[in-house]
């Protein structure tokens, strides 16, 4: 009978210690889970800015009374490219057209935006003139000139890759007349 008496003391040591050492577990985790969760959530918010702040679509540099525009970025969206050319005081409107793999990433045509209406019952001296693109824009595929302070709203068809089952095409149809690349 004298060992009961150390069982029951050896008993309640385990016990105690195994209680000690869920409440240090717990405490480290909660030590842990008030480090970590800042950590994560800084480590989040850097991630996402360094997302929404990705790579510009545009290259634009403004040299005199011309803005330059090259394409840096062939996957930007449409919006990416609106946005940045209006924010250099171009105002665009950005097709995405799929193109022949030497064209991806390419200025494939550019026109004013303006359709003009034909009255049948005018003379065809009398009709209105178009925007003489020439004087205030110039393009090859790799770069666009613009004037600054140009004020018609342009169509910027750009090359892009094309998607499953899209046929690509090195002059797409919305250029119609209007080439910049053979």
């Amino acid at each position: 009978m004298t060992d009961i008496p150390y069982l029951a003391h050896l008993r309640e040591d385990l016990v105690t210690g195994i209680g000690r050492r869920q409440q240090r577990g717990a405490a480290r985790r909660r030590r842990v889970a008030l480090v970590l969760t800042p950590a994560a959530v800084v480590g989040g918010v850097l991630a996402t800015s360094l997302i929404g702040s990705s790579s510009p679509a545009l290259a634009i540099e403004q040299d005199g009374d011309w803005i330059e525009v090259r394409i840096a970025d062939p996957s930007a969206s449409e919006v990416q490219m609106e946005s940045e050319l209006q924010a250099a005081g171009i105002d665009a409107d950005v097709i995405l057209a799929p193109t022949t793999t030497e064209h991806v990433g390419r200025w494939t045509c550019i026109f004013a935006a303006t359709r003009w209406f034909t009255d049948p019952s005018r003379q065809p001296d009398d009709l209105p003139q178009r925007p003489d693109l020439s004087s205030h824009m110039h393009a090859t595929p790799e770069v666009l000139y613009i004037q600054r302070g140009f004020a018609d709203r342009l169509v910027i068809v750009v090359g892009r890759t094309p998607e499953a089952g899209e046929q690509p095409s090195a002059h797409p149809e919305v250029c119609g007349d209007t080439r910049l690349v053979s």
